[in-house]
């Protein structure tokens, strides 16, 4: 059984890391978007936008394209940054939203989302999934590792933020390793389908 080349349809290095490491042990080339690659987000929903991206990528190139979209929503700002959250990451950082927020906002709950879109060489999506991670928004930012978000998520129960994590336990609870769970069930459930001999 040869590997199959699955290509992502971002050129987030970090991502790319992350989703190598969660499907490292499968018979996947995980491949990045070609420099420049980009499409435009209508932000009707996380699943439009990741079926949207691994659609054009697909096509463009004819190729097995997975792609991702995800976002942080914070409930005490109706939602926000939402599917805009790359954007407002780039525009305004992590000390934007803290400061929006607000260090005496008594409801710091939030929730990360990653919806993932998988599409054939035609274009046609083939599996989809969206999962969540429920927490909440720390006063201050804290911890080296991980991206985005990280410093200033702290999963339910955990007390740590997500950039204080190890990447073990990261990729053991993060919305992207629940969506990749899901995905490793569809591969593994439907071989044929995705591998050649």
């Amino acid at each position: 059984m040869t590997k199959i080349d699955l290509h992502l349809a971002s050129s987030n290095l970090n991502k790319l890391k992350e989703i190598k490491a969660l499907l490292i042990d499968l018979d996947i080339n995980v491949i990045a978007a070609p420099i420049g690659f980009s499409t435009p987000e209508e932000e009707n929903s996380y699943l439009e936008n990741a079926k949207e991206k691994a659609s054009t990528l697909a096509t463009q190139y004819n190729v097995l394209a997975l792609a991702d979209d995800s976002g942080l929503e914070v409930q005490a700002l109706n939602g926000k940054p939402g599917l805009k959250s790359a954007r407002y990451l780039a525009q305004h950082g992590l000390d934007g939203l803290l400061t929006e927020l607000g260090g005496n906002q008594p409801n710091r709950k939030a929730q990360f989302i990653c919806a993932l879109s998988l599409c054939d060489p035609t274009g046609a999506e083939i599996w989809s999934t969206e999962q969540r991670l429920d927490g909440i928004i720390t006063s201050e930012a804290r911890g080296m590792a991980g991206f985005g978000f990280d410093p200033i998520f702290a999963p339910t129960a955990l007390g740590l933020t997500m950039a204080e994590l190890s990447t073990e336990e990261k990729n053991r609870i993060s919305h992207r390793a629940q969506a990749l769970t899901q995905f490793r069930v569809y591969l593994e459930s439907r071989p044929r389908a995705l591998y050649s001999d």
